[in-house]
């Protein structure tokens, strides 16, 4: 990594956003403030004090407002906060000059707040545009006092750096978002990459919206430019380099000698980027070739391949360039791209003032036929093609406004930025680069190129993967003795390709694409093996991310061939072929374990018992509610933990009913825990490595218990309370969404009536419990089986039929569309029930199937019935579906109730 901005990072910015909380929170807070009359008028005695309570949270309130909120936060609860929530809310108040501490843990107002107080005490109306303006104008001072601190940087001895509040914070503020939101010429985004891999942020999570309307463009565009300045990468920088023209060659080749010169006949011959320049004929680009299209991200792929060849002590291999009778037929954008790069690492080299290949002087400066100079050849018979213009313009005199110079700011700035020896990155395109070479002769180039052309496709991580077992088939069979026929050796190598595209590669295309490889689905699985099978990886992981999971993927595959387990399966098969099979394995539990039924191989469906158990296949189910991969690598942990999903397991034997049992209670914790962290907790914060790092426990401590595992869940919450209050949060949350102000929510809404339903009929308990002298068979009945295409229907339609609605008295469209979302108005209905009632009010709405049993009510009273049909009169219904509500949502606080003893 680039020195300076080492330095940048470690001197300058500080991680302030951790729990990455928007702007806009605070700045409602503040403006419900200045809507208060009676904090208006006592301003200016107000204070704001904090005070530390014993289960680590902070109250915070108004000394003379003891009914008022401070910070308006879903997660305060008696005025107390999290000490993380509140504090940032304070440093954001002191940061804005809106308050000072006074004493400790006591804050007053500033001067310059109460004279804004003064100004609007008698207003009522447009508070909000004379608070925007306010905030703008102290954050656009605070900004600008931010770039001088950037200029002095530029003055200071780099040890006698001071740290200052204003950089650290302004530059957090100006950091989130503001440089992708605005037009910024002076590019920051190599930046950003480069933070976000020294802290493994997340850019996407930190925005600062309100912030981001007051900052004043111009100012911002400022930051940028300092910055910028300040790091030697902005453009002038960058340009400097590439307008200097003091060059100094080398006399000789000191790498690889000349090839002899080609017959001109057909061949094919791998060789390296120096030797195919020295030996080149006068390649020219035929008219029918499209014009360069490699865009920044493409060029960076390449960079980064070498690179990491280079770090590896690797050769790199760029596939094959095809010619015909001095034509370039293939290879054309590989080329120019290789050209692009070597005349940046030219200019690089001699603006350190060293010595330049003499192969450079030939391509870049000779002008003659006799030395075959891209000048002459490569670009002179392009005119019709702009960049190929430009790069020509580039060649004679610098212009940073062309495209192609554009493109060679960037390049040259991503090498700087990488902090590679570039010597060596020299020799690594030059003798350590390669590719094949085939020369046609007496061909119709055209129709060769067309052919070549007709389909085109970006290599994905599966691409790569297939690619490096055919390496490593070629390789073991080498020296595998069982085959010794060359075809033996060929058909065995297509039979393992072929086991990889069906078993490995089609579970992973995209909504059935035949081409579209679903990238999110494999970076969770790979990401959950290694996790499963303790792999570490301690590689390169700055670049493009279908290279990363490609080589993660080769690093799982290369530690199932070593293993135990490999080593002692059938030796006549290839180790590659047996790891492929591992692996299947293993995709297959991570797809019963996201419960991606339709993809699971039948086979191991057959073989797996416990994936029979409707009902355990529905507590497996539960753990994804709202499809939150967070709790993938928990499942899979307890699955494993139980040994539930070996082929040996056998959940028909008695001695295995406990397991099951066991099992179901570790999973629903998962489930209550989703529960309560989605509808009470959830302000945007991420658990991925929390949960990660409770899953590794639960893969090596033999004697982590459930008790360990529910309270480890419940403290990686900050704001978590005690069991009463938490449950309390909970009806109130549920209320608040699903009766008293509904919205939309269908997938939520289907996973509660599901899990109420598999409640009533399991006599009402959730888990899977065989101590109640229950048989197995009660769980493989198919009204459990989550894999059914129930359909989560409104019992009174969205969008009624005008003849209901005739006969429909008392009736209030408003009313009417805010009840019918309300959860008492949902029901469960099997595809073909649904279909039937079309949308009829008071329809037969009612499915034959036990599953959906949620309709017709508890024996006991528990539960409503749907009434059927239902009467004209509206009031009856809303106040029916208020009375559903009210039930439905206290059996969902039953079910995932905490018990008061648990803690």
């Amino acid at each position: 990594m680039n020195e300076k901005i080492r330095k940048l990072f470690e001197n300058k910015c500080i991680k302030y956003w951790k729990i990455r909380t928007n702007f806009d929170s605070y700045y409602v807070s503040i403006l419900d403030w200045i809507k208060d009359k009676s904090f208006l008028t006592k301003v200016k005695n107000i204070k704001i004090v904090l005070n530390n309570n014993s289960d680590k949270t902070i109250t915070a309130k108004f000394d003379l407002l003891p009914n008022k909120k401070v910070y308006l936060s879903k997660a305060e609860h008696n005025y107390a906060y999290s000490e993380s929530t509140i504090n940032q809310f304070i440093h954001v108040l002191e940061y804005l000059n809106i308050i000072n501490e006074d004493k400790n843990n006591e804050y007053k107002f500033t001067y310059h707040f109460e004279n804004f107080v003064k100004s609007i005490i008698n207003e009522s109306n447009s508070l909000e545009d004379k608070l925007d303006n306010f905030i703008s104008n102290l954050v656009n001072n605070l900004l600008n006092k931010f770039i001088h601190q950037i200029e002095k940087l530029n003055e200071e001895d780099e040890d006698n750096k001071k740290q200052s509040p204003v950089i650290n914070f302004s530059f957090s503020i100006w950091y989130n978002g503001f440089c992708e939101k605005q037009n910024i010429n002076e590019s920051f985004y190599h930046l950003i990459d480069e933070f976000k891999t020294l802290y493994d942020l997340t850019l996407e999570d930190r925005s600062f919206k309100k912030l981001g309307i007051l900052a004043d463009d111009e100012i911002i565009k400022n930051i940028a430019k300092e910055i910028n300045d300040y790091l030697g990468l902005n453009t002038k920088a960058i340009e400097k380099i590439l307008k200097n023209k003091n060059i100094e060659f080398e006399t000789n080749n000191k790498y690889i000698q000349p090839s002899p010169e080609s017959e001109k006949n057909q061949f094919s011959k791998i060789t390296s980027i120096e030797d195919f320049f020295y030996d080149y004929n006068g390649f020219t680009i035929p008219i029918f070739q499209r014009a360069y299209v490699w865009n920044e991200n493409a060029i960076k792929m390449m960079i980064q391949s070498m690179i990491l060849d280079m770090n590896d002590g690797k050769e790199t291999y760029l596939n094959n360039i095809i010619t015909s009778d001095n034509e370039i037929i293939d290879g054309q954008q590989r080329l120019f791209t290789l050209t692009l790069i070597l005349y940046s690492i030219m200019k690089i080299l001699a603006y350190e003032e060293k010595l330049v290949p003499k192969l450079f002087e030939k391509l870049f400066f000779s002008y003659s036929k006799d030395n075959n100079s891209i000048k002459y050849y490569f670009i002179k018979n392009t005119n019709e093609i702009q960049i190929y213009q430009e790069f020509e313009q580039i060649l004679n005199e610098w212009n940073g406004n062309l495209e192609v110079g554009k493109l060679l700011i960037k390049i040259v700035r991503f090498i700087k930025t990488k902090n590679i020896d570039i010597d060596k990155f020299k020799e690594q395109i030059l003798t350590k680069t390669r590719f094949t070479h085939t020369n046609l002769t007496n061909k119709n180039p055209d129709k060769i190129f067309a052919n070549l052309n007709t389909i085109q496709k970006t290599l994905s991580s599966l691409d790569l993967v297939r690619n490096w077992i055919y390496s490593e088939c070629k390789k073991e069979l080498k020296e595998n003795f069982y085959l010794q026929e060359n075809q033996e050796k060929e058909k065995t190598i297509q039979e393992i390709i072929k086991y990889f595209n069906t078993n490995i590669f089609d579970k992973f295309k995209k909504n059935n694409s035949a081409k579209i490889e679903d990238k999110k689905l494999l970076e969770l699985f790979i990401d959950n093996l290694f996790l499963k099978l303790n792999i570490l990886w301690n590689k390169q992981s700055d670049i493009n991310k279908d290279i990363l999971y490609a080589q993660k993927m080769n690093f799982i595959l290369e530690n199932l061939i070593f293993s135990k387990e490999v080593e002692e399966e059938n030796i006549e098969e290839l180790k590659i072929y047996k790891a492929l099979k591992k692996l299947n394995i293993y995709l297959n539990e991570f797809l019963y374990v996201i419960c991606k039924f339709e993809n699971i191989n039948k086979d191991y469906l057959e073989m797996i018992e416990i994936t029979k158990i409707y009902a355990f296949n529905t507590a497996i189910n539960a753990t994804h509610s709202s499809k939150k991969t967070v709790a993938i690598p928990l499942t899979w942990a307890i699955c494993d933990k139980f040994n539930i999903l070996h082929k040996s397991f056998e959940p028909n034997v008695t001695k295995n009913y406990n397991n099951i049992s066991e099992t179901s209670k570790w999973l629903f914790e998962i489930e209550r825990f989703i529960i309560y962290w989605k509808e009470v907790y959830f302000k945007g914060q991420s658990l991925s490595q929390k949960l990660f790092a409770i899953a590794k426990k639960i893969r090596t401590f033999k004697n982590y218990s459930i008790n360990n595992f529910r309270n480890e869940l419940l403290d990686s919450i900050a704001e978590i309370s005690s069991p009463k209050e938490r449950n309390e949060k909970l009806k109130n949350a549920l209320l608040d969404r699903y009766k008293n102000r509904p919205k939309k929510a269908i997938d939520d809404i289907k996973h509660f009536l599901i899990r109420i339903n598999f409640y009533l009929l399991n006599n009402k308990n959730i888990y899977l419990d065989y101590d109640r002298n229950d048989t197995p068979s009660q769980y493989t009945n198919n009204y459990f089986d989550p894999t059914t295409k129930l359909e989560v229907e409104h019992h009174n339609p969205q969008v009624p039929k005008k003849e209901d609605l005739d006969k429909l008295i008392n009736y209030n469209k408003d009313e009417y569309d805010k009840y019918i979302q309300k959860i008492g108005n949902f029901t469960l209905l099997d595809k073909k029930s649904n279909i039937r009632n079309s949308n009829r009010m008071g329809n037969e709405k009612q499915s034959k199937n036990r599953m959906c049993i949620i309709t017709s009510g508890d024996d006991e009273g528990l539960l409503l019935p749907i009434k059927n049909p239902l009467p004209n009169d509206w009031n009856d219904i809303s106040r029916h579906i208020d009375k559903r509500s009210d039930q439905l949502i206290d059996i969902i606080c039953k079910i995932y109730e905490y018990e008061e003893n648990i803690d």
